[in-house]
């Protein structure tokens, strides 16, 4: 989790850890108010199975783009100091249309 949060941000950890608290709620109501098969508890299991569901989907979405973000730094080249010396002044990444220079390397 502490490699996807990093790739994703202290958005997702703050969402994650909404739901998880969300969940932690739940949980509590449903011990306080004890089991039984009233109204209720079927309200609370359906907050609990859609946090969970939302859980599941966010953290299913931040693999993928960790994934694809992976994939797409061993694809694409990362010019040495060198090649930045050979680039004309004018000359912009293909990717991001920013200029070459020795910070964006």
């Amino acid at each position: 989790l502490a490699e996807l949060v990093s790739e994703g941000g202290a958005e997702v950890a703050a969402e994650v850890l909404c739901l998880g608290l969300k969940l932690l709620h739940l949980g509590h109501l449903w011990v306080l108010c004890g089991f039984s098969n009233l109204v209720k508890d079927v309200v609370i299991l359906s907050h609990v199975s859609a946090a969970c569901t939302s859980m599941r989907q966010r953290l299913r979405s931040l693999r993928a783009v960790a994934a694809a973000r992976r994939r797409l730094l061993a694809v694409l080249p990362t010019l040495s100091p060198e090649e930045l010396g050979e680039l004309e002044e004018d000359d912009v990444c293909a990717v991001c249309l920013g200029g070459h220079d020795a910070d964006s390397a």
